[in-house]
């Protein structure tokens, strides 16, 4: 090889970092990079209910004289209250979880028909608390002082709570989900439960019930029941409800409540 092949070479060895560490030239470091922006939790957008304002004044009451304090409202009982009239049942729930507002509910309510309808969410600081009618969609079963099949699980158990937190309607064995919209998930039953948006007054740690939303069995209800309803409530079990909505545990107000 000849000087001027080999001073060649060399200069084109040192040019690709071929050479002795002394003598190569290393590429400069990649830039690092840039660190990820921590994710951020996705919330559920937000459903705008029309008009949840209530027809009249109420507000939930644990006895004539004890307002409804939500710091002391126990996690997985289901307690029951009369609403949107003096002689419909529904049931009030603290899931104990956050409870996401979820849009368009679909259901069928005839053979070639479908509705649906938006769905409000838990209410509350923790938005875990719900409301819903306590009357059976399927076939119009509801809780009385005398007999409750309607009953809500908190865990889930066996056959007809196929999940934690469903109501179940045990004349027939139909299952619904508390946490989203009281959809139907189980047994004959397919339409969901009517719900009650829940308005929360944070400075004075209340709720008030607004007007139901959704699927409404209520003239069916008062059709059917028209007699049984007539001598429990006497002629005016068509009033709205109004004032103090008196919260009652449900384990108590029916002389027997059926579990399935």
């Amino acid at each position: 090889m000849n000087r001027r092949t080999f001073l060649t070479n060399s200069l084109a060895f040192s040019a690709l970092g071929l050479l002795s560490p002394q003598g190569a030239r290393s590429a400069p470091p990649a830039p690092p990079k840039p660190a990820s922006a921590p994710k951020q939790a996705v919330l559920p957008q937000k459903i705008t209910i029309p008009d949840v304002r209530p027809e009249v004044k109420t507000a939930f009451y644990l006895s004539e004289d004890s307002p409804l304090k939500l710091s002391s409202l126990p996690i997985g009982q289901p307690f029951l209250f009369y609403y949107p009239l003096v002689c419909t049942p529904a049931l009030l729930i603290n899931l104990g979880k956050f409870a996401p507002p979820i849009q368009s509910i679909r259901y069928r309510t005839g053979l070639n028909e479908e509705s649906e309808h938006d769905w409000h969410g838990g209410a509350g600081p923790e938005h875990s608390i719900v409301a819903f009618s306590a009357i059976c969609p399927h076939d119009l079963t509801y809780t009385t002082r005398q007999l409750s099949l309607m009953s809500y699980r908190h865990k889930k158990s066996g056959y007809y709570a196929p999940q934690d937190r469903v109501i179940t309607c045990c004349s027939h064995g139909s299952a619904y989900d508390a946490t989203k919209g009281g959809q139907a998930i189980k047994g004959p039953g397919k339409k969901p439960l009517g719900s009650v948006p829940l308005l929360y007054d944070q400075a004075s740690d209340s709720l008030a019930p607004a007007p139901l939303q959704g699927y409404s069995v209520i003239p069916a209800f008062l059709k059917k029941h028209r007699k049984t309803l007539r001598r429990d409530f006497g002629k005016t079990y068509r009033s709205k409800a109004k004032g103090k909505i008196i919260l009652t545990p449900l384990d108590t107000f029916s002389a027997k409540t059926v579990k399935c």
